[in-house]
């Protein structure tokens, strides 16, 4: 047995010479886990990909926020836009249709549509590296537990998530409204993600922009209720988007879900940050 095994060894030494080719593989490093990119895509897809109000059911990668459902619908299973391409094939992300989405590739596969998160924004190189890992590395459905994978500082529980220190829960809180800038970071960059691009079709879209979410919200009127605006300064009642986040539109004439549409309704904090931001004059 230790003869073979030390055989083995030679052989994968000389290949390694004949090849002159370093392997990009760290032995010390194990590749990010199901619980890593589970976490990811509830931060970065699952507020689209949802069963809430306003998205179709016959959507085939409804609850990605639910780490067992988004295994299910994304492991071994044929991507609607790329025939002959598994959302993920375990052990190859190169036949991966969602890997090719988040790189902006599909087309090149035969894919279609966007790459993803639709309008942005996109994924860093790290982060799909990582979720490749974990492909190639049999795309199992344990979780670890373990912090030292290939993303340990940009993933989706990081502390630039929507719950580390610049949360709605810092010391720019419900204290005073302050500028817009505290609401903008805090509330919105954080948890409107679908809004984050440069186009949307209620018309409220940012573009990762903090001046262009202002312009496009205060004094503005809604896309669902004409007319409210989606903030009116000094009046959150009378705030569309305060009704929105309150999951009070339809009492004022508006329609669709809460926001954010699928996820967790804003906290009290939250809440009391904009309310006292729109009572102060919604200041820029």
């Amino acid at each position: 047995m230790h003869h073979t095994l030390f055989s083995l060894s030679v052989v994968a030494l000389l290949s390694l010479a004949l090849t002159g080719c370093p392997s990009t593989d760290d032995p010390g490093d194990p590749a990010p886990d199901w619980g890593f990119v589970s976490a990811l895509l509830a931060a970065e897809c699952s507020p689209c990909h949802t069963s809430g109000s306003g998205f179709p059911a016959a959507d085939p990668m409804n609850d990605l926020g639910d780490a067992d459902a988004a295994y299910a619908t994304l492991v071994g299973h044929p991507a609607a836009e790329a025939p002959g391409l598994n959302r993920i094939e375990p052990g190859d992300s190169e036949a991966s249709y969602l890997v090719h989405k988040l790189e902006g590739t599909h087309i090149d596969v035969g894919g279609s549509g966007g790459q993803m998160p639709d309008n942005g924004p996109y994924l860093d190189a790290d982060r799909i590296t990582a979720v490749r890992e974990w492909i190639d590395a049999g795309a199992s459905q344990e979780i670890t537990g373990d912090d030292d994978d290939a993303a340990d500082d940009d993933d989706a529980a990081d502390d630039d998530d929507a719950a580390d220190d610049d949360d709605a829960a810092d010391d720019d809180d419900s204290a005073t409204g302050g500028e817009f800038s505290n609401v903008f970071t805090t509330v919105i960059a954080a948890n409107c993600s679908c809004h984050a691009g440069a186009a949307h079709s209620t018309g409220f879209a940012f573009n990762g922009d903090e001046a262009t979410a202002y312009g496009v919200l205060v004094g503005v009127d809604s896309f669902e209720n004409p007319g409210m605006n989606r903030i009116e300064p000094g009046d959150p009642a009378g705030s569309y988007l305060w009704n929105k986040i309150n999951g009070t539109q339809d009492a004022v004439g508006g329609s669709g879900g809460q926001m954010p549409l699928g996820g967790t309704p804003l906290d009290a904090t939250a809440l009391g940050m904009v309310e006292a931001w729109i009572n102060d004059g919604a200041n820029p």
